[in-house]
């Protein structure tokens, strides 16, 4: 490819292009695309290939564009990028409210940037999955549109939220993040944040989609004012399960959908890089993306702890256990969900880190840890257009039914199916979930209560229960081996697949005929005692 600018100006606005959204001189473009060897040449040349397919397309409207803009802020760069991305030169979107204006115009400007793939760091040598509004600093916060919103910001009441005494404003979320907000940075702030959003919870990933969270976001900080909270969106990943591209599942707590490089792109490396196991990436994935309110303060970030001034009430101890206990709950009814939808094999999958979607983009991006065991690597079920339906009526019914209760079977069916390296643990985990639904309070006789408990729920006859009572019984008798012995001596992958599919009938049982027992510990001998339907 030849790399050189000479007389062509579209080859040298779609290089000038690519090195402005890169944060990395055209020098340093030149220098990685004459070496075909260097790490990031295939992804430099692909985005100044697409460049300059856009800036060609435009033809004779470009140098128009170009010869009528004034040297500055509002370069020829930025022009470019709006026609891009709106077909035609326009001035700032309409709105109702300033502050919303003023980020739209940016945004437009920028929007083609966050087209870009996210593997466009230079300086440090490596590639990374940083998203890519993140190299977007130095376009917006240059933006004569972003002087217009700091302006705007000066004569709004919002402004009050950044008046702490000591500048910058940090605000704290009861999600256990936080994140010092420099107000010559809130443009990029609230850009990065709005692009992020766009990509997680809007179907296709648009200008518009961006503009429309940007309006929230505002809407938000408003909220956040009045009252000190605001719905915040979290990404937790779901590994070891894969996703149909365009898959995406409205869930009654929220949205699943598949770990695809749009979600990556907007999460980064937070939920990326939790895809491992060793040195083995694991490509499949979803990503559940829930809103769980979340209280917030603002303090003074300089000052010290007794001169901090909270515009707002800290957010307690309490409150953080509350969204933890909310976003782990909301976990765990997809996990359920998933595991109860009758697939062969079963959609199983293990829950990793989450990432709450603060209003302000940047490092006060916050990660959460691991809600469950590593998964196994290796071919992982897969979730269809033909499964949306299947999961939805599941998950009506496991949101109606819910309880606490059934967060530790949860747990340990998905365990034995996608995270366990031995198929005896995972024979032990499904029968241990058996135990935590059916064994009660009482100590004795496990084996017969739980195997006649989940046999009536399961039975559609005495023949039926009673043979199903029996095998429940040789397979609990499998695990006790297992347990005293230290192993079986045989391959039991038969027997763990067998015990998490009568688990989860079970399960599904209770839940549809039996919901008033969810919640009650000794469910199990009531339904033995209550005989047959």
């Amino acid at each position: 490819m030849d790399t050189t600018a000479d007389s062509d100006p579209i080859r040298f606005l779609g290089r000038e292009f690519v090195a402005y959204v890169a944060a990395s001189d055209v020098a340093t473009l030149d220098e990685v695309l004459r070496d075909p060897g260097h790490p990031h040449h295939p992804q430099v040349a692909d985005a100044l290939a697409r460049c300059q397919a856009i800036l060609r397309q435009h033809g004779q409207r470009i140098y128009e564009v170009v010869a009528s803009v004034p040297p500055g802020r509002d370069a020829s760069v930025g022009n470019a990028v709006r026609l891009a991305s709106g077909g035609a030169i326009a001035g700032p979107p309409a709105s109702d409210e300033r502050l919303v204006r003023e980020l739209s115009a940016i945004a437009q400007d920028v929007f083609p940037g966050l087209l870009l793939p996210p593997l466009l760091d230079f300086r440090w040598g490596t590639p990374t999955r940083t998203p890519s509004h993140r190299l977007l600093g130095v376009a917006v916060d240059s933006n004569a549109a972003a002087d217009r919103f700091r302006d705007a910001l000066d004569g709004d009441e919002l402004s009050e939220l950044f008046a702490v005494e000591s500048p910058p404003a940090f605000f704290s979320f009861s999600s256990g993040s936080g994140i010092a907000v420099e107000p010559s940075r809130l443009p990029h702030a609230l850009i990065g944040a709005a692009a992020a959003r766009a990509r997680l919870l809007e179907p296709t990933f648009e200008l518009d989609a961006v503009i429309r969270q940007l309006r929230r976001l505002i809407a938000d900080l408003r909220q956040v004012q009045a009252d000190g909270t605001l719905d915040l969106p979290v990404a937790a990943s779901l590994h070891g399960l894969e996703v149909e591209g365009g898959v995406r599942i409205s869930l009654p707590w929220g949205w699943l959908r598949a770990m695809d490089a749009a979600a990556s792109n907007a999460v980064g490396d937070i939920a990326a890089a939790s895809n491992a196991v060793g040195d083995i990436m694991l490509e499949q994935g979803a990503l559940l993306v829930t809103p769980i309110e979340c209280r917030v303060s603002v303090s003074s970030a300089a000052a010290t702890e007794e001169r901090a001034t909270p515009a707002i009430e800290a957010p307690s101890l309490e409150r953080l256990r509350a969204f933890t206990h909310q976003l782990d709950e909301r976990i765990q009814k997809t996990t359920l969900t998933l595991l109860m939808v009758e697939t062969e094999p079963r959609l199983s999958a293990v829950p990793s880190t989450t990432v709450a979607i603060t209003p302000f983009f940047g490092t006060g991006w916050s990660g959460g840890g691991a809600h469950g065991p590593t998964p196994l690597p290796g071919r992982a079920p897969r979730l269809t257009s033909a499964e949306v339906e299947s999961v939805r009526s599941v998950a009506s019914l496991v949101d109606d039914n819910y309880a606490d209760a059934l967060a530790i079977p949860t747990r340990r069916f998905a365990s034995a199916l996608s995270a366990r390296h031995d198929v005896e643990d995972g024979l032990v985990d499904a029968v241990v979930a058996w135990e935590s639904l059916f064994a009660g309070t009482d100590a004795g006789e496990l084996n017969f209560r739980i195997a006649a408990a989940m046999a009536w729920l399961i039975g559609e006859d005495a023949e039926k229960r009673l043979e199903l009572q029996q095998e429940i019984s040789r397979l609990y008798a499998s695990r006790s081996r297992i347990l005293h012995r230290g192993r079986a001596a045989r391959d039991v992958s038969a027997e763990r697949d067998r015990a998490v599919d009568l688990g989860l009938q079970a399960l599904r049982a209770l839940l549809e005929r039996r919901p008033a027992l969810v919640d009650d510990e000794n469910r199990g001998k009531k339904l033995i005692l209550a005989g047959s339907d």
